[in-house]
């Protein structure tokens, strides 16, 4: 999926899905051990699947949905779903809301599952964005020199220099693992945990080239070195 740079973030499967590898998953496995943690991200994947509203008045809220059938779809007790929530919520990532009528006779059953630490991201993101916005709209355009207007040679000159400028800009690899491409390789290992805990590159890569791709980001982009970089930076140590 791609978006006009003009234009702004939208609560949708992919920015939740950035959410997560960014915010949520280094969060759960530094509060959490790792069996733990990797139940909370089945669920909130299950949730954002099975059960996510992604419509105006409820863009950061789940629809009514059950203890019950979450604990048959992942073949636990409901109390262990309880424990996750209550996991979520200690966390500052999910909160679970009730219905209002304590006479509903689902009252303990039925509840919707609100995205506060989504929430709470996308409102970060979205006045970034809108800075961005305001800022580019009130910036001068560039002005063509009148020495280039009547002096071809500078117009190429400088032409030559912005294509040398783009071409020095590696390509993220299409496929396959990173360990003999040193540039990759060096930004990888200058930002993912350290040794003996340090995840696996050709994993790691496997995952940032799948996060592109629900961004709709090419392996080209200007800005492909500092993507990767911030991506190791957020995964979690191998225990």
């Amino acid at each position: 999926m791609t978006r006009a740079k003009s234009a702004l973030p939208t609560p949708n499967t992919a920015t939740y899905h950035t959410y997560v590898d960014e915010v949520v998953t280094p969060t759960l496995y530094d509060s959490f051990n790792r069996n733990m943690a990797n139940a909370l991200l089945a669920l909130l994947r299950y949730l954002e699947q099975r059960r996510y509203d992604f419509s105006a008045d409820r863009a950061f809220q789940t629809r009514p949905i059950s203890v019950a059938a979450i604990a048959d779809h992942f073949r636990v007790t409901k109390r262990s779903v309880q424990r996750w929530f209550a996991n979520l919520e200690r966390v500052g990532i999910a909160a679970r809301v009730y219905r209002k009528n304590p006479s509903h006779k689902f009252k303990n059953l039925l509840n919707r599952i609100d995205f506060t630490g989504f929430s709470a991201w996308f409102s970060t993101l979205a006045a970034k964005a809108k800075k961005e916005q305001r800022d580019a709209q009130s910036r001068p355009k560039k002005q063509i020199s009148s020495r280039s207007i009547f002096n071809p040679k500078i117009s190429e000159k400088d032409g030559r220099k912005d294509a040398h400028d783009a071409s020095n800009t590696p390509s993220f690899p299409k496929s396959g693992p990173i360990k003999y491409d040193k540039h990759w390789l060096g930004i990888a290992y200058d930002n993912l945990p350290p040794r003996p805990h340090t995840p696996c590159t050709t994993a790691t890569a496997d995952a940032f080239r799948k996060h592109l791709k629900q961004l709709g980001i090419g392996f080209d982009h200007p800005s492909i070195s500092k993507r990767w970089a911030n991506f190791c930076k957020g995964r979690y140590p191998v225990r």
